[in-house]
């Protein structure tokens, strides 16, 4: 599956989730990423994070950028997505693009 249709399918599990996600406000990553690897909409949390980080870099959600990191535990950061440079991400919200992506 290419990289829109596995975020299209995890955008639709965070929307299972909570319908939060199409009203563009703060979504879960980490709540997101276990559920979607929990449920087998990916084969593991390292393929959840490449395409969340595509589908920030491609326009299709928002990244919101955990403050202080390092304040958690291991096991808290590891549930988040984290991008080549060190950046944790806690959160996403959807843009037009993603809305559409799901409708």
């Amino acid at each position: 599956a290419s990289d829109e249709e596995v975020l299209a399918a995890i955008l639709r599990e965070a929307q299972e989730i909570n319908d939060r996600i199409r009203m563009s406000l703060l979504t879960s990553l980490p709540y997101t990423k276990s559920r979607s690897v929990q449920w087998g909409v990916v084969e593991d949390s390292d393929t959840f994070d490449r395409v969340i980080l595509w589908g920030a870099k491609n326009n299709y959600i928002t990244l919101h950028e955990h403050d202080h990191p390092s304040g958690v535990s291991p096991n808290e950061r590891k549930a988040m997505v984290k991008d080549s440079k060190n950046r944790y991400y806690i959160g996403m919200v959807l843009e037009p693009k993603g809305i559409k992506l799901i409708s």
